[in-house]
């Protein structure tokens, strides 16, 4: 009997992991993006972790897609972003003025409640941001 319980549980999770991964989309990005104020916890380009580069300046992503970034009060800059899927992959395009390390076209590596990971490949960057 106890068997029979831990095998229906094994079926279970593997049935609801593929449910969970066959959720991911542009769109679950992009309202996770759109709820809150995020910040860089992360920011690694070709091996150099320049995270210190971001300290202090808080993120909005509208769903309009416009962009805000703060320091405290202080409104720094506007920009845009928004996502969309090519090659079967889920991509994030940010365009901000005066933050020309962070634009261009990221891929989500993952999703998680307060964290978003996005990469680049082609230039081995890895930005991480957090939920504040």
């Amino acid at each position: 009997m106890l068997r029979s319980y831990f095998v229906l549980l094994t079926v279970m999770l593997l049935f609801s992991c593929k449910e969970e991964e066959s959720g991911r989309t542009d769109e679950n990005l992009a309202q996770h993006l759109s709820t809150g104020v995020w910040e860089i916890s992360y920011f690694e380009v070709n091996g150099a972790i320049r995270t210190e580069e971001f300290q202090g300046i808080d993120f909005i992503f509208y769903p309009d897609g416009k962009a805000e970034t703060y320091r405290e009060t202080q409104l720094l800059q506007q920009g845009t972003w928004q996502t969309y899927v090519q090659s079967e992959k889920i991509k994030l395009e940010l365009s901000f003025p005066q933050l020309q390390l962070l634009n261009g076209i990221w891929e989500q590596d993952f999703i998680r409640e307060s964290q978003v990971k996005v990469k680049k490949e082609s230039t081995k960057t890895l930005l991480i941001l957090e939920k504040i």
